[in-house]
């Protein structure tokens, strides 16, 4: 069972200034932010709210709150720190160059074993994007294939 929250008071100009901010807002979780604010003010329920803006109820409240405490609207996280130094970067980089992982899972795997650093597979589907690896899916072999002919063909991780 859901409580109801908060009850948010708005001025006429701080409704317009939110209005003006909203259509201009680019990033989507900002503006269903100031969605929630706005609808909040109107009278509408957390629950009524996160059913319109296709959000969760715990995500209303976290922007209501937001809001009402420090007139917040755009989260603050810029990412954190890397978990590996430098040199253990360096190295992991070094690793990719002799070594193809299929999953994300299993470089997760030989980071804890090499360096002891634990990582979410989104985290180190992050950290690869930011080093700018990337993932290409392998082709598929048909059952039938020409043995001879399939040697023959450039593999895609050696092509230049």
């Amino acid at each position: 069972m859901y409580k109801q929250g908060m009850k948010i008071e708005l001025t006429i100009k701080e409704k317009q200034e939110l209005e003006f901010q909203r259509s201009k807002e680019r990033e989507r979780r900002v503006a269903d932010c100031i969605k929630a604010v706005m609808l909040n003010a109107e009278g509408w329920t957390q629950m009524q709210i996160a059913q319109a803006l296709r959000i969760r109820y715990e995500t209303v409240q976290d922007h209501l709150n937001d809001y009402k405490n420090s007139r917040k609207l755009k989260p603050e996280n810029g990412g954190s720190e890397s978990h590996l130094t430098s040199h253990q970067t360096f190295q992991l980089i070094s690793h990719f160059e002799d070594k193809i992982h299929l999953k994300a899972e299993l470089i997760c795997a030989y980071v804890d074993y090499t360096f002891g650093v634990h990582f979410t597979v989104s985290g180190m589907n992050k950290w690869l994007i930011r080093n700018n690896f990337s993932f290409k899916k392998p082709k598929e072999t048909p059952f039938k294939a020409d043995a001879v002919q399939f040697r023959n063909q450039e593999c895609y991780h050696c092509s230049p």
